[in-house]
Formats: structure tokens, sequence, C-alpha cells
């Protein structure tokens, strides 16, 4: 061997927000699906405390 071998990193800032926003977009469904859901729980506890 001729000398020590050296690490090179080659980290793109724009890869990287390209995939989290892949992720995100990905997720976003569910997350509308756990929100339609918790607001029809509150909803319903809204007319069942209006109508005691």
């Amino acid at each position: 061997m001729t000398g020590t071998p050296q690490l090179s990193i080659n980290f793109d800032t724009a890869q990287m927000f390209q995939w989290a926003q892949t992720m995100i977009d990905a997720m976003m469904p569910v997350v509308y699906i756990i929100m339609g859901v918790g607001l029809g729980f509150i909803v319903i506890r809204a007319f069942k405390s209006a109508f005691n």
C-alpha cells in the first residue's frame, strides 16, 4: 500500500430535502385519515354534550 485510505463523503443537501419531501408526501394520506377520525370523535363528543 502506498498510503492511508481516505474517506470521501459526498453529501448533497438538495437530494436530502428532496428525499424528505418524498417521505412527507407519502405519509400525508395517513395523517389526513388520522386527523379525520380525531375530528369525528371531537364532533361526536360535542354533540353528546350539547344534547345532555
